[in-house]
C-alpha cells in the first residue's frame, strides 16, 4: 500500500468513527429567550434571562400571577418574587436543585443537525438523568428537549423549547432580589403545592 492510499484510509477511518457522548454542560454565554415547558399534563410559559450560574424566570399565565423565580446556582440560593404582593420568599434548596439539574447527569451524543426557529442546532441523543433528544445551538444554548426525566416516583415526560433566543449580555441586577419587599417564609404546604404546579 502506498503512502497516499494509507493516508486516505486513515482519513476514512476518522470520518467513520462515531462521535463519543459527552456530559451535558450549561452554556457559558448570556442570553434571553421565551421558554415553553411541558411536564406530564402541565405546561408553563416564561421569559428567561440567563448568565452563567444565574437564571431569571419571568412566569407567564394566570396561575403564575406575574411572579419571577431567581435562581443563583453560584450562591446556592433561589427566590420567588411576588410583585403583586410586594413580597419575596427564599425557596427551599430542593427547588434550586430540581430546576437547575433537570438534565444534569446526562450524556449527549451528536446525531445530526437541524434548524430550529431559525437557529442552527446540533441534535443529540441523551442518556442518563434525561433520556431522549436534546438540541443545542452552536454556542451550547439548549433550544429543545424532548424525552423523559428521572424523578421521584418514576420517569416524567419533559418537553422544553426556547424561542426568540437573543444571545447577549444581561444586566446583573436582573438576578438580584429587589429591595423593599416583605420577606415571607415559603413553608405553607399550599404555597409549595402551587409553586410545584407552576415550575414542575
Amino acid at each position: 500500500m502506498n503512502r497516499r492510499a494509507f493516508l486516505a484510509g486513515c482519513a476514512l477511518a476518522v470520518i467513520a468513527r462515531p462521535a463519543a457522548a459527552v456530559p451535558f454542560q450549561l452554556p457559558q454565554v448570556e442570553y434571553a429567550a421565551d421558554r415553553y415547558v411541558e411536564q406530564a399534563d402541565r405546561f408553563q410559559n416564561m421569559r428567561v434571562r440567563y448568565a452563567p450560574g444565574m437564571e431569571r424566570l419571568e412566569l407567564q399565565g394566570k396561575s403564575a400571577g406575574g411572579n419571577v423565580v431567581l435562581l443563583r446556582h453560584d450562591l446556592g440560593k433561589a427566590w420567588l418574587v411576588m410583585p403583586r404582593m410586594f413580597a419575596l420568599a427564599e425557596l427551599p434548596g430542593e427547588v434550586l436543585a430540581r430546576l437547575g439539574q433537570a438534565i444534569q447527569g446526562t450524556d449527549l451524543k451528536p446525531i445530526g443537525t437541524e434548524t430550529l426557529n431559525g437557529i442552527a442546532a446540533v441534535k443529540h441523543q441523551a442518556t442518563g438523568t434525561f433520556t431522549g433528544n436534546v438540541w443545542l445551538s452552536r454556542s451550547g444554548i439548549p433550544l429543545r428537549l424532548d424525552g423523559q426525566r428521572r424523578a421521584e416516583g418514576g420517569a416524567r415526560r419533559l418537553f422544553l423549547e426556547q424561542r426568540n433566543v437573543a444571545p447577549g449580555p444581561q444586566a446583573a441586577d436582573l438576578f438580584e432580589p429587589p429591595a423593599g419587599l416583605a420577606r415571607i417564609q415559603m413553608t405553607d404546604p399550599s404555597w409549595l403545592a402551587l409553586l410545584n404546579d407552576i415550575i414542575g
